[in-house]
């Protein structure tokens, strides 16, 4: 049963986050260019959304950015922002998607040596049991979308 699902939407090329949580575990599915430009708002609302999911109890939150568009300095930050804050308060955040160069930002930035992204393909070939614990809310979060 999915306890809460709300989509915070914006106009113009700003970000759109769909959120579905579940016992202790949530997903967000983050679209849209996480860069400060004008929207520097929408990477706060980005953490406000996160960090309200911990509030409510979720300790293991994924962030699918698949389809992120684009992300600058700002987004990156804000991501590694949120990954401190999350375990600091003993939970864990785990980022999936297939954007290459979201990927090789995380690489430049060594930033995947603490926050890395698990390729959808991994996802798709060995099910969601390739993000561990959270495997089976994942498995139960695509089902309830159906």
């Amino acid at each position: 049963m999915i306890l809460s699902k709300d989509q915070i939407r914006s106009t113009g090329d700003a970000v759109e986050f769909d959120r579905r949580a579940l016992d202790t575990r949530a997903i967000i599915n983050v679209t849209g260019r996480l860069v400060a430009s004008s929207h520097d708002r929408e990477l706060l609302r980005l953490r406000r959304t996160v960090f309200g999911l911990v509030d409510e109890g979720s300790s293991h939150v994924v962030l699918d950015v698949n389809r992120v568009a684009d992300i600058d300095a700002d987004g990156l930050g804000t991501l590694a922002a949120i990954y401190k804050t999350v375990v600091r308060l003993g939970g864990s955040l785990t980022l999936v998607g297939s954007n290459p160069r979201l990927r090789k930002l995380l690489a430049v930035t060594r930033l995947d040596t603490f926050m890395p992204l698990v390729p959808h393909g991994a996802v798709a070939a060995y099910g969601t049991a390739a993000l561990g614990p959270l495997s089976s809310f994942l498995e139960r979060a695509g089902q309830a979308r159906e």
